[in-house]
């Protein structure tokens, strides 16, 4: 008798899938269950791959430890193939999809929905259950090293007057009320005593006399991520109002009010007070890096979903750097009541954004 070790894939009459490790005659009927190997070598079964189970478990006794082994194995994989059909039953819904949708893939007519594409809008042919779950969005938890949260957001942020952040455009980071960095970024601020010289004839040394005191320009860079549908919109938002603040008010004839105003004073917020908040600062410049070496994710690939309405598509690094520049401007009236007296023995003036 012809004996055929089925330790292989075989195709139940369901679909599925699953190793059958037997030893059976080419063509042996067991009860209910027929599994046959025709002349090319293709290995099919007459019923369910849940029948194939329920037949295995009842009826078939293994006469060798071996035997006994290839059984479980064998039982135990056509459970994982079961419990994972019918939860794709359990999870799937009747899906209506027009003959443009419809895609010939390698000579057979499979449908392919057209949520299914990769990153510049091909078509990639994944089969339901294939396309990962949206992660739950991430929430900022901060803690001191005791363990007790701290009600204050102290990240890095620039905070814009409401009219720039609640446009259509923008509405995105009204969350934030202007631009988060998401990771933390590097810094650089320099302050600065001016003194002048006079250089006495005939002498060794040059007298010293101050001028003035200032704040450089502040320098910020940042990275920015993009792993998803809202990510990539904060961060065309983020790049679009960055445009915005370095603009002056233009276009009277066109209905702007404001038409004639300079770019709007911000606030910068980092880190707490005795670092750096509410601190009034005029965006001077911007650099975006746009890499040639990571992926780009694209923003809008459905044409009636709400980020093509506002941005069309458009697609934006993965990975990247924002660089922004800004200057401290205070008010004629904020300089009048700065005092280093105040700014010496109170923690109050702090918040009112001097450096």
């Amino acid at each position: 008798m012809s004996l055929i070790n089925f330790d292989q894939l075989v195709e139940f009459n369901d679909g599925i899938e699953g190793n059958v490790s037997l030893e059976l005659d080419t063509r042996t009927s067991l009860e209910n269950v027929t599994i046959t190997k025709d002349d090319q070598g293709v290995i099919s079964s007459d019923k369910t791959a849940e029948q194939t189970l329920n037949f295995l478990e009842t009826e078939v006794a293994p006469t060798s430890p071996e035997d006994a082994s290839m059984l479980a194995s064998t039982i135990e994989d056509l459970k994982i193939r079961v419990d994972e059909e019918v939860a794709q039953q359990n999870n799937e819904s009747p899906v209506s999809v027009s003959t443009s949708e419809q895609t010939e893939i390698e000579g057979d007519s499979q449908t392919i929905d057209d949520d299914w594409t990769d990153s510049i809008g091909r078509s990639v042919p994944f089969p339901p259950g294939a396309i990962p779950v949206d992660p739950t969005p991430a929430s900022v938890n901060i803690n001191t090293l005791n363990g007790d949260v701290v009600n204050q957001d102290m990240r890095v942020k620039i905070r814009v007057p409401e009219n720039y952040y609640n446009s259509p455009l923008t509405n995105v980071l009204k969350d934030f009320k202007g631009i988060l960095f998401p990771y933390t970024p590097q810094i650089s601020i320099e302050h600065k005593a001016d003194y002048g010289t006079m250089n006495p004839i005939h002498s060794n040394f040059a007298i010293y006399f101050y001028q003035k005191s200032s704040v450089s320009p502040m320098s910020i860079s940042g990275k920015f991520t993009v792993a998803n549908e809202k990510e990539a919109e904060i961060f065309v938002a983020t790049v679009h109002l960055l445009r915005s603040l370095t603009k002056m008010r233009f276009g009277g004839l066109t209905g702007d009010p404001d038409s004639g105003a300079p770019p709007p004073v911000c606030r910068l917020d980092a880190y707490g007070a005795f670092m750096l908040q509410n601190v009034p600062v005029a965006i001077t410049s911007f650099k975006i890096d746009l890499p040639d070496n990571v992926d780009y994710y694209t923003l809008g690939k459905k044409s009636n979903s709400e980020s093509y309405r506002k941005y069309e598509m458009t697609a934006v690094p993965v990975v990247s750097t924002i660089s922004v520049s800004c200057i401290p401007v205070y008010s004629k009236n904020e300089m009048q009541k700065f005092s280093v007296t105040q700014w010496l023995k109170s923690k109050s003036i702090r918040k009112a954004g001097y450096l």
